[in-house]
């Protein structure tokens, strides 16, 4: 549920330019004013480009789902 800008604080460089070859993540142009790019948790890392965004239709354009089981929460509250 993160923005497009603060993908690049939760990987390493590694990670990020893995995304970069692929066509997953790469630059983009702000918007003049646009808040997403000031403030962004966590903190950008410093090797990443001030525009440097994860393209996230991309990223999950092969996602279909995601299957659980259950929580543990129900045995915590028993407690």
């Amino acid at each position: 549920m993160e923005t497009n800008y603060a993908w690049p604080g939760y990987l390493d460089k590694e990670r990020w330019d893995w995304l970069c070859q692929c066509g997953m993540a790469g630059p983009a142009l702000p918007h003049p004013g646009d808040p997403r790019a000031a403030r962004v948790m966590p903190r950008r890392p410093g090797w990443a480009a001030a525009d440097d965004i994860a393209y996230r239709r991309r990223i999950f354009d092969r996602f279909h789902g995601l299957l659980t089981y259950g929580s543990p929460l129900e045995k915590f509250a028993g407690i």
